[in-house]
């Protein structure tokens, strides 16, 4: 009988162990990633911007390569003009601040023929596109901007 008391015990305690190394898997959509793998993709964001004279609409496209390297397209319609667009290509990086806010810095690509448009005295430094805190939950990327926020979904 003592046998078969101690194998029981053995048992269950073999089925409780099991049971607490076991875990949950980790691969939910809706969770706070803001991992730079899961930056990876494209992103787009359509804006408008109504004040006393014109409403304006501003649609981007973002893509982020796993290589660290991306894609820009912007487009602007307006009431008052004919719609423009740009499109440039970039770097991309992600840390930490101090506060362990995850930052975002998109840099222009030295040489990419629209970036010299605007900046053709700068070929030789690197020149920043923006540099801003973003929060990534699941297929939403929020980039904050100054006091305003921008809403990218994930295609």
């Amino acid at each position: 009988m003592s046998k078969f008391f101690k194998f029981f015990a053995v048992a269950i305690l073999v089925v409780v162990a099991g049971f607490a190394f076991t875990s949950c898997s980790d691969d939910d959509d809706d969770k706070n990633t803001n991992g730079t793998g899961s930056l990876v993709g494209t992103w787009s964001m359509t804006q408008t911007i109504e004040n006393s004279s014109s409403i304006n609409t501003v649609s981007m496209v973002l893509v982020f390569k796993g290589d660290h390297t991306g894609s820009i397209k912007e487009t602007l319609t307006s009431q008052s003009r004919a719609a423009s667009s740009l499109e440039m290509n970039f770097n991309w990086s992600t840390v930490s601040d101090s506060n362990g806010n995850q930052i975002l810095q998109v840099s222009y690509v030295n040489g990419d023929k629209n970036t010299e448009l605007f900046y053709d005295d700068s070929k030789e430094q690197t020149i920043v596109l923006w540099r801003n805190q973003y929060v990534l939950t699941g297929k939403i990327l929020n980039i904050y901007k100054g006091a305003g926020v921008w809403v990218f979904n994930k295609k």
